[in-house]
């Protein structure tokens, strides 16, 4: 059996080398630690994996948290999580303490370049998001129904679009047949996952009365709660919960739209999971507190997806049996996509495409990128460059 020190070392060395986003790392972990380490059969791994896919949260390190519990119990899934992303949350602090000193990071021309670049990422991920979620017209419908609301009702919180889509699901849902999810054996008693999963509804909706009743809007602990809230709400992964921290953290006045961009920017280039924005985001906001703040963020991200994970493990035959409740998952995986698409809608768009150029180049880079032919490190320079060109002419 590993000792929680050597599940920590492989996976800080798996979290070095860990790019290309969720699908790459879960490719990674069945590559050297399911292939060549034999920790589970392949069979419980896909299990586990599938597991993931189906709660809210970062799938891969959630995968990875449930490894590490599989081979040393909690200590184990500690470890597995802190190695995995220590390596990118580093990088991130590191770039948030010294953003004053790479001045040129915040210059318009590399903001807008690093804008394009993004809509293009979220674009994409939109689009294998909803190739992989919608599977019936009412999928289609959840999206479209929810994405007019979102237009009419601008300022309505994502909570409410959220549960819409919930209830939605259900009336779509409810009698479909759904496949088994088989029993995972992991060292989590029903009593400790019912623990885990009344501090998780706790936290999201006691902390929000809390701090409207007791503390200001520009409080820290709001800061922190709105992490925790789009960690807890999403189902996607990084590439969901990124754009919507930005509609809360931004308006807020918490972090500059400059500074969200730099950092959007740079963590897409970035060993480990997309969540290691919450580093950045922490340190950026709260400079005097700067490595307090980015360790409570980081907290604050990724705590939602091990307490429903842990809360999951021992239940796997109810929730894969529980008609009522895999209608509303349904539902919230639509509704997702369409949280996404209003985000392009109402706040990316609008700042990224200033001409006719900008729109032409985005749908040639779209193209290339969904199709393979330009990856991530190259369409963030076609997108530099392009702003720079642009910028030159102009």
């Amino acid at each position: 059996m590993d000792t929680p020190f050597s599940i920590f070392r492989l996976f800080f060395y798996l979290g070095c080398i860990s790019f290309g986003g969720p699908a790459a790392h879960i490719a990674l972990f069945q590559t050297k630690i399911i292939d060549q380490k034999h920790w589970m059969s392949a069979e419980q791994y896909l299990q586990l994996v599938a597991l993931c896919q189906f709660l809210p949260g970062p799938s891969s390190s959630q995968v990875g948290l449930g490894l590490g519990m599989h081979r040393a119990g909690y200590l184990g899934a500690f470890a597995s999580w802190l190695g995995f992303t220590l390596p990118g949350a580093i990088l991130m602090y590191f770039l948030a303490i010294s953003l004053s000193q790479f001045s040129w990071l915040s210059n318009a021309m590399i903001l807008k370049g690093l804008l394009l670049a993004i809509v293009v990422i979220v674009a994409h991920a939109v689009v294998m998001m909803s190739r992989q979620i919608c599977k019936t017209k009412f999928h289609y419908a959840i999206v479209i129904i929810l994405i007019a609301v979102g237009l009419v009702f601008s300022e309505l919180n994502q909570l409410f679009l959220i549960l819409i889509a919930a209830i939605l699901g259900l009336i779509f849902f409810y009698k479909q047949s759904y496949s088994a999810l088989a029993q995972l054996e992991f060292p989590v008693s029903k009593r400790v996952a019912v623990f885990t999963f009344i501090v998780f509804f706790l936290t999201l909706f006691i902390t929000p009365i809390l701090i409207s009743t007791f503390l200001s809007a520009d409080h820290p602990a709001n800061f922190f709660y709105e992490i925790y809230q789009a960690s807890a709400l999403v189902f996607g992964g990084g590439h969901v919960v990124l754009p919507l921290l930005e509609q809360s953290i931004v308006q807020q006045n918490f972090v500059g739209q400059d500074q969200f961009m730099t950092g959007y920017g740079v963590i897409q280039t970035m060993p480990g999971p997309l969540f290691n924005f919450s580093a950045f985001l922490g340190a950026t906001a709260f400079p005097s507190i700067s490595l307090f703040a980015a360790l409570f963020a980081v907290l604050a991200i990724f705590l939602p997806a091990a307490l429903v994970l842990i809360g999951a493990l021992p239940m796997t035959s109810y929730l894969s049996k529980n008609k009522y409740l895999r209608a509303m998952f349904q539902g919230i995986s639509a509704g997702v996509i369409a949280l996404l698409i209003l985000m392009l809608i109402q706040n990316m768009l609008p700042k990224a495409v200033d001409s006719i150029a900008d729109g032409i180049f985005l749908i040639i880079a779209f193209a290339m990128f969904y199709t393979g032919r330009l990856p991530i490190w190259a369409l963030m320079l076609a997108s530099l460059s392009y702003a720079y060109i642009m910028s030159a002419v102009i």
